[in-house]
């Protein structure tokens, strides 16, 4: 790897890595099959993508139903371990946030990170991770090369390669 001093930005995902927001998952794959007549137990994010990518409407009725499952499980956020390490071992450099939680619990959390970011990006830009990463990217004219993103889950990871950022998994 390269060295330290040659990072320029932190990409930090949200949920996972630095908070765990404790939803519950049942009822709102409840609601969302409801809203998309579907049978299948699980309504990942990209079916959200692909059934609500050309209708408006539905889509801000899906994102509705997950912005009400991520308030009612803030009361019962907890903060990552690791946090203040984080902050510290990353301070002289540029944050950037990537979520796929929406603007509203996005705002409520932000005050607990005590952590300053140049630019937040959330599903309501994009539901693909790396769309998120390349966006963030290009805004603070960064090199890939240059980021670190880190993430909790294997996605994020896949995301980091295919911008060609580095990626750092981070478990609790």
């Amino acid at each position: 790897m390269e060295k330290e001093s040659s990072l320029k930005l932190v990409i930090f995902d949200l949920d996972g890595t630095l908070v765990k927001l404790p939803i519950d998952y049942d009822k709102m794959y409840d609601k969302l099959r409801r809203l998309f007549n579907l049978k299948d137990r699980v309504v990942p994010l990209r079916t959200v993508n692909k059934l609500t990518r050309s209708n408006p409407d539905l889509r801000r009725r899906a994102f509705q139903i997950l912005t009400e499952a991520e308030m009612e499980a803030l009361p019962k956020i907890r903060l990552n371990p690791s946090l203040e390490e984080l902050r510290e071992k990353f301070k002289p450099v540029d944050k950037a946030l990537v979520t796929m939680q929406g603007p509203e619990v996005v705002n409520r959390i932000l005050p607990l990170l005590k952590m300053k970011f140049k630019i937040i990006v959330t599903r309501e830009y994009s539901l693909d991770r790396a769309e998120q990463l390349r966006h963030v990217i290009a805004c603070l004219g960064t090199q890939p090369a240059r980021v670190l993103f880190i993430g909790d889950r294997f996605n994020d990871e896949l995301g980091a390669r295919n911008v060609g950022c580095r990626f750092m998994k981070i478990g609790w």
